[in-house]
């Protein structure tokens, strides 16, 4: 076994232990799957009552029946009604159009309304946790105990089955015709392959690229879900805004670009010119190095500039001028300072002062990447392709691209 199967194996383990880890989340979606709805028990006067989320069915019941109704007490004493499932042991039939008229002639609607109150809230907050697990059905549906669910019960009856249940229950039927779509795609793949290994090949390598998007997918809604679990709706959470500089700048949220989609949004924002919080900070960052390295530059042309002013005016007083000697002169003069050292600090390297002259000291632009894997100036037609206009400067016009220098060329016939 090589080293990158391994690597493979042991990175599969690991998604399998984090998948286990988070399984606690959909607790409420396997039990609206195994169990039709979700319940809730409560103690009333010593006497245990049940209640339970509603059907299809309930829902089109409890619209006719407070239809006419005008105060939002019978409402809720309806709604109480219609939401019970068991009492003291005994169960109320969910598919009897009637339990819930019975319930209600003679328990919820001499119910007082503190009581009401109570119960209702109870009745809401399974209404609240049925719709967080259709939030989180999808995200279900990817995991890998979902087909092991979906293979040990089998094709649930969706007659007046809740959301969930009909969410899973499409996504598990897609799945399998997908995977018989595979093992035709298999069988096409070895009678391609015994005709043209080259055909074999392409195919093989277009059906692992959707495979890989399709998994990439799959794990990001997986991540968007526990992180909504965690941490709310994204629209919901407060900006953090932090004061840099006597200027207050958002700091968004740390995101890479993952899909074409996120790149181009990425290209568009960089044409337009838009900067979000890191590019305000690269750019103080290399603002700080510009200023210095300028400040040090200018200090060490004054110095030069004052030596050679105090070497003019002692020459004009008469005084010796500075004068250079040769390796022998020196050898007489002192034989120490002709010996070669083994360390040498020098004031400034040629490299250094290239780079930042390059890359540091000019102001950056957006740039495409030719064929011939060089950046250049975007062009018109570059920006054009992303929507945004044209970025002009004071003497500084864009780049004519090779088919515009094509365009402009004007062909000259001579005449033998």
């Amino acid at each position: 076994m090589d080293q990158e199967t391994i690597l493979r194996d042991e990175a599969e383990s690991q998604l399998l232990r984090e998948a286990s880890k988070r399984r606690f989340l959909y607790r409420d979606v396997e039990e609206l799957i195994e169990n039709r709805f979700l319940t809730h028990s409560l103690v009333i006067e010593g006497t245990p009552i049940t209640l339970r989320t509603l059907l299809p069915a309930d829902y089109r019941r409890f619209r006719a029946r407070v239809a006419h109704l005008q105060t939002e007490r019978d409402v809720l004493r309806w709604s109480i009604a219609i939401s019970v499932w068991m009492v003291d042991g005994y169960e109320v039939d969910p598919d009897d159009a009637n339990s819930s008229y019975h319930i209600y002639k003679e328990w919820a609607q001499d119910l007082p309304d503190a009581l009401v109150d109570v119960l209702a809230a109870l009745v809401l907050g399974l209404q609240n946790r049925m719709s967080r697990a259709i939030r989180l059905t999808e995200a279900f549906c990817y995991e890998q105990y979902s087909r092991g669910l979906w293979r040990m019960l089998g094709p649930p009856s969706l007659d007046n089955a809740n959301s969930v249940l009909r969410l899973w229950g499409a996504y598990n039927t897609s799945e399998d015709q997908d995977h018989a779509g595979e093992l035709e795609w298999s069988r096409t793949r070895v009678i391609v392959g015994s005709m043209s290994n080259k055909a074999a090949k392409h195919i093989t390598t277009e059906l692992k690229k959707g495979e890989d998007r399709n998994r990439e997918r799959k794990q990001r809604v997986i991540e968007e879900a526990v992180n909504w679990v965690i941490q709310g709706d994204e629209a919901e959470r407060p900006p953090v805004i932090i004061v840099v500089g006597g200027k207050s700048v958002e700091v968004p949220k740390i995101h890479s670009a993952q899909t074409t989609a996120d790149l181009e949004a990425e290209m568009n924002r960089v044409f337009a010119g838009e900067e979000d919080w890191h590019d305000y900070l690269v750019n103080q960052y290399q603002k700080g190095i510009k200023d210095q390295v300028l400040q040090k530059r200018e200090e060490r042309q004054r110095i030069i500039e004052e030596a050679q002013r105090r070497a003019d005016e002692a020459e004009d007083q008469g005084h010796a001028p500075l004068v250079g000697y040769t390796r022998d002169q020196l050898d007489q003069l002192r034989s120490d300072m002709a010996k070669p050292k083994t360390t040498a600090s020098l004031p400034a390297s040629a490299t250094s002062n290239h780079m930042f002259d390059r890359y540091i000291n000019p102001t950056l632009r957006p740039g495409v990447l030719t064929p011939g894997l060089r950046v250049e100036d975007a062009g018109v037609n570059e920006i054009k392709a992303f929507g945004k206009p044209a970025m002009k400067e004071e003497g500084v016009g864009p780049t004519p691209t090779l088919q515009e220098k094509i365009a402009q060329r004007q062909p000259k016939l001579h005449e033998p």
